[in-house]
């Protein structure tokens, strides 16, 4: 079953270990699972979206610092993998 959420393409596919959330991000796409059901895949799925969109939102407001001198390079560098860490957890 296809949705969209913010935007965002996603799946959501019953295999047979349990359910899983499918989303198609714009690197590529990005599969979370396996859940007991259809409201756990799609809750985890929808949760890294808006990580996701935030960390977008702040790496544009990063980038802008960076192009303004406002931070240093190992800053811009320090706090990009902070923002990539926190997606990901």
């Amino acid at each position: 079953m296809t949705n969209y959420y913010l935007g965002q393409q996603v799946e959501l596919v019953e295999e047979r270990l349990g359910w899983v959330g499918i989303w198609a991000h714009d690197a590529g796409e990005v599969s979370i699972g396996y859940f007991p059901n259809a409201d756990h895949a799609w809750d985890a799925v929808t949760k890294l979206i808006q990580r996701d969109l935030a960390v977008r939102g702040l790496l544009d407001v990063v980038n802008e610092w960076l192009e303004a001198s406002t931070i240093r390079n190992d800053e811009y560098v320090m706090i990009v993998d902070s923002l990539m860490q926190f997606v990901l957890t």
